[in-house]
């Protein structure tokens, strides 16, 4: 269990648990007013309820396909102030309709496509392309777009260019990268990720650094004060 100031993470059944790099992306996800959101492979609904808490009039719907972690979801919105905005949804994206279009589409995508896998299946599930692959999760959110949707998708730094093309694809251009590491003088680990169905060569580029020597960055506990209790 992991302990936010306005809400707690129950991870008894999800593969993916509460990570550093998640946290940063959630926090680092806009504020928004009145959007409808769609969050692709929910896990805990860690990303949900960080959206939740900074922008409580919009509505969200949290797809999750794996039971045990879409089990610690849904206990962790029912017991959030925050479940009047969410809905959770137990389907594949891949095969999930609803007719609806989002302002905001969000995704903590899986990191490994080649890598040797896991004997658990949903370990599986949740670090390796598996059940969706980039060509199938950018399918997935052109289909739910509409031409105004932004996209924020937290990935694996050596998957940069996988996931660029397959957005290419589909019509969808970055507007704004940033890029996390463990300390200054540490390789970029993650990367943020902002599309649009805008075409700019103006890309906005920036770091964070998570430590400063043996503490946290002064930047990293000023994006991550509205959650974390020890700042």
């Amino acid at each position: 269990m992991f302990s936010f100031k306005h809400f707690t993470i129950n991870q008894e059944y999800s593969a993916m648990k509460v990570s550093t790099d998640a946290c940063a992306f959630g926090a680092w996800l806009p504020a928004l007013l009145d959007a409808t959101v769609l969050d692709i492979g929910t896990g805990t609904g860690l990303l949900a309820l960080m959206l939740a808490q900074k922008c409580q009039n919009s509505k969200i719907d949290a797809i999750e396909l794996d039971a045990g972690a879409f089990s610690d979801a849904s206990l962790n919105f029912q017991n959030s102030d925050y479940s009047d905005h969410i809905n959770l949804i137990n389907a594949d994206i891949k095969e999930f309709q609803n007719n609806k279009t989002y302002d905001v589409i969000i995704c903590n995508p899986p990191f490994y496509e080649e890598h040797l896998k896991s004997a658990s299946l949903n370990k599986n599930l949740a670090h390796h392309t598996t059940a969706l692959r980039y060509s199938e999760l950018w399918v997935a959110i052109k289909r739910f777009s509409k031409s105004s949707t932004s996209v924020y998708l937290l990935i694996n730094e050596g998957n940069f260019k996988k996931i660029q093309t397959e957005a290419l694809k589909n019509e969808f251009y970055i507007e704004m990268v940033m890029n996390l590491k463990h300390n200054v003088n540490k390789p970029i680990i993650r990367n943020f990720i902002k599309f649009t169905q805008l075409k700019t060569s103006d890309i906005k580029y920036d770091t964070l650094i998570i430590h400063e020597g043996k503490e946290y960055s002064e930047r990293f506990k000023t994006l991550l004060s509205d959650y974390y209790i020890i700042f």
